[in-house]
């Protein structure tokens, strides 16, 4: 009895899925944020085969990461602000040059041998220019799908997509950085996220998106995103997220690297869950 139900909701699920794909201009959104969003699962571990790969400590390598961390959770809110504000497609691109110039910016830095501080300040600007895809493309769901059933569907979808982006993404990275070299990774983050927003800028659903009516937002803060005080734990949470692959690899350091190699494949494999 409660195997058929869980097998019934299952393939309700799957049959939602199906028909979220199957409507308008769906599938191009979900393919092209697919591919902006990867990033966001490959910095973390990146950074950490960045500074390792050009002789850093892990101790380096958290000052990194967790400046990249940060920022993210910092300028998060700002980017979903900006993109409810005006087109996402203007905003979109802005960011992605923006983070692509900053990676480039890290990568020739670390090729130079330059401090702590100046790494760590690049990170934090990666982090602060990611673009907002995902704020983005919840903004699209209601304009995409009509059924309440099937908008529900699209935000389970997220939560679906946000998994896998936090498995492939340390997987991927750490691929590019074994066949490529140490700063592979990061320039592969480069790589996907210009390509990725391109391509999502370029779909019928994002380009039909008009820049709302300035009075929705006229006697509103920048910042007012944060006023609930659920957000604001939610950010100072989301700050601890990028240690963990720097915790998890630095407690191998002293074992050897047959460890190392095991933890760090662990840690990829597991991600999503910690």
């Amino acid at each position: 009895m409660i195997l058929g139900m869980a097998g019934s909701s299952v393939v309700r699920g799957i049959r939602g899925y199906g028909s979220l794909v199957a409507a308008p201009g769906a599938s191009a959104v979900i393919l092209w944020g697919l591919v902006a969003r990867v990033p966001i699962g490959m910095t973390g571990l990146g950074l950490v085969l960045l500074v390792r790969g050009t002789g850093g400590s892990y101790a380096d390598a958290g000052i990194i990461t967790a400046a990249n961390g940060i920022a993210i959770a910092v300028a998060a809110p700002v980017g979903g602000r900006l993109v409810d504000r005006h087109r996402p497609p203007s905003i979109l691109l802005a960011y992605a040059a923006a983070n692509c110039g900053s990676i480039v910016l890290l990568l020739l830095l670390a090729w130079d041998g330059a401090p702590v501080t100046a790494l760590a300040a690049a990170a934090a600007l990666v982090g602060a220019t990611f673009p907002p895809i995902g704020p983005t493309i919840r903004k699209l769901w209601p304009r995409l799908v009509t059924s309440q059933d099937l908008r529900q569907a699209a935000f389970a979808f997220e939560a679906t997509i946000q998994e896998i982006i936090f498995l492939t993404g340390p997987l991927l990275v750490g691929l590019i950085t074994a066949l490529a070299g140490w700063g592979a990774g990061m320039a592969g983050v480069a790589i996907l996220t210009g390509t990725g927003v391109l391509g999502f800028v370029l779909t019928d659903a994002v380009a039909a998106v008009s820049a709302p009516d300035p009075s929705e937002h006229a006697d509103r803060h920048p910042l007012a995103a944060l006023a609930p005080p659920g957000i604001r734990r939610m950010v100072a949470f989301s700050v601890g997220f990028a240690r963990r692959a720097w915790s998890s690899s630095a407690s191998s350091e002293n074992a050897g690297s047959v460890t190392w190699k095991r933890v760090v494949s662990c840690t990829s494999a597991g991600w999503p869950s910690m």
